[in-house]
């Protein structure tokens, strides 16, 4: 059985269960020097991370992105990897790695959810009417002489 203590560091590293939660990671794969996981839908269009600990204590992130060759970064240090995820996913690993103040957040993902509303609204097929509210929508209709 392989040694999984590798694995259970990068984890931590990257933000252990703050991670999970903000970036959607599930899947994970731990080897004796590496963890592999797949994230969730980001702006950049990686669909799993493979960060590998190297000689010398440092890390080589591989990202794994549809239809194009994955993207390795060598000689990562543990203070930077999570900036480098960020930087490759668009993800953001906390709330405090955004920049923004919660206020601004709550406002951002409240436009969100107006616009994807007023989106809903408009994409929606129309209901269907029974005959009896369709004739009265109609109004009268002309008498035949």
């Amino acid at each position: 059985m392989a040694d999984l203590t590798v694995a259970k560091t990068i984890l931590e590293q990257l933000g252990g269960e703050h991670f999970v939660a903000m970036t959607g990671a599930k899947d994970f794969v731990g080897t004796e020097d590496s963890l592999t996981f797949k994230v969730g839908s980001n702006p950049k269009h990686v669909s799993h991370v493979r960060v590998t600990q190297t000689p010398g204590d440092l890390y080589a992130v591989t990202f794994f992105r549809r239809g194009k060759a994955p993207q390795i970064m060598d000689g990562i240090c543990c203070d930077t990897l999570q900036e480098v995820f960020t930087d490759n996913t668009g993800l953001y690993i906390s709330l405090r790695a955004s920049g923004k103040t919660v206020r601004e957040l709550s406002a951002v993902i409240s436009n969100q959810l107006s616009s994807m509303m007023n989106l809903h609204r408009f994409t929606r097929s129309p209901r269907r009417r029974g005959r009896a509210e369709s004739a009265a929508l109609r109004g009268p209709s002309p008498s035949r002489s």
